[in-house]
């Protein structure tokens, strides 16, 4: 059994990961927050293609298929969509 200073000491540090954990959802909740918010301010399309590409996991030609978008338009919506995302995220 451990003395009253040992049970405190190891419930703050309990108490201490809980808090740090806590920080840590909070942080990637507002991230991913922000991510909707710079995600829905992007063109249907470009938007659509991204989601295909990171969330399906779909290639471009694949893409192009469900967009019924000509190859190259699809590969510039993902690519413009990328740098758009990043200066929103910023």
């Amino acid at each position: 059994m451990l003395d009253e200073p040992a049970t405190a000491h190891l419930d703050a540090q309990a108490a201490f990961a809980a808090w740090q954990e806590s920080g840590d959802e909070l942080a990637r909740q507002a991230s991913l927050g922000r991510l909707g918010h710079c995600l829905d301010s992007l063109e249907p399309a470009r938007r659509a293609c991204l989601l295909h590409a990171y969330v399906d996991g779909c290639s471009h030609s694949e893409i192009a298929e469900r967009v019924k978008a000509p190859l190259g338009t699809v590969k510039a919506w993902i690519q413009r969509g990328l740098r758009a995302l990043r200066e929103c995220m910023q």
